[in-house]
């Protein structure tokens, strides 16, 4: 079996990648059904990183922020004027 330059270019281009992530994950390297290459690390079931090469170069990434607190507002003095 003989394996395209191109997917072998792509891997080693993107293999780096796999030192970032903690081993709670899981790589996954596929050829698409249009014959492009396309590797995913999934955690949880959730895709973190994807990449991909077709016509185009695609790169999707998840970035690691903490969620956004959300505070409560208190009510104007015109609400609490309406209140009492």
């Amino acid at each position: 079996m003989r394996v395209s330059s191109k997917v072998l270019a792509f891997f080693a281009a993107v293999n780096w990648v796999g030192l970032a992530f903690a081993s709670d994950g899981s790589w996954r390297f596929d050829i698409e059904e249009r014959g492009n290459p396309e590797l995913r690390y999934s955690q949880k079931n959730k895709t973190v990183f994807y990449v991909g090469r077709g016509h185009a170069f695609g790169l999707h990434a998840v970035y690691p922020a903490a969620h956004k607190k959300v505070e409560k507002k208190l009510p104007s003095r015109s609400q609490m004027q309406i209140l009492e």
